[in-house]
């Protein structure tokens, strides 16, 4: 199983690299790749859609962690798109809190992780867009950081109640 929102996109290889790997490993239960972060603006509509410019690619340093439940606690060590994961990994943790408005995924990563082993390919298979606006850019940052002990409290009173 995997998540993708609507603004970002898979390299062809994606789904077969990580699937290869969770396929030949059954202690691993959730496989990810490295991302790009893609700077974009959202430029005038064509054909009743907007026009997308992609200004710059990065790989984040936090992304190039080796994983840990501990360094996965200080930050969200992949976006969205980057992991696939076992069905049985869902079924027994379930999905997003829908209570959290925010890092709903770095919250669903913490308690993946909290109960089953994660693996990183040093690939990049992946992107996801952020703006290039730098107060748009700015004010995501702050309510991020504001709402980051909340998604932190929601993994933990989760793994506080949950026996699996």
């Amino acid at each position: 199983m995997m998540f993708l929102d609507s603004d970002d996109y898979l390299y062809a290889d994606h789904i077969e690299v990580l699937a290869e790997e969770l396929l030949a490993n059954i202690h691993i239960s959730v496989v990810y790749s490295l991302a790009w972060e893609v700077t974009t603006k959202l430029g005038d509509e064509k054909d009743g859609a907007p026009r997308i410019q992609d200004f710059s690619y990065t790989l984040l340093p936090t992304y190039l962690q080796e994983f840990s439940l501990y360094a996965l606690r200080e930050n969200n060590l992949m976006p969205i798109q980057a992991p696939i994961f076992r069905r049985s990994v869902y079924e027994k943790c379930g999905g997003f809190d829908t209570q959290l408005e925010y890092l709903e995924d770095w919250n669903l990563w913490l308690r993946y992780a909290h109960y089953f082993n994660f693996k990183q390919i040093l690939k990049l298979t992946s992107c996801y867009r952020v703006t290039c606006d730098e107060d748009m850019f700015n004010q995501r940052a702050a309510i991020l950081k504001k709402e980051r002990d909340l998604a932190l409290k929601s993994y933990e009173d989760f793994v506080s109640h949950k026996v699996v």
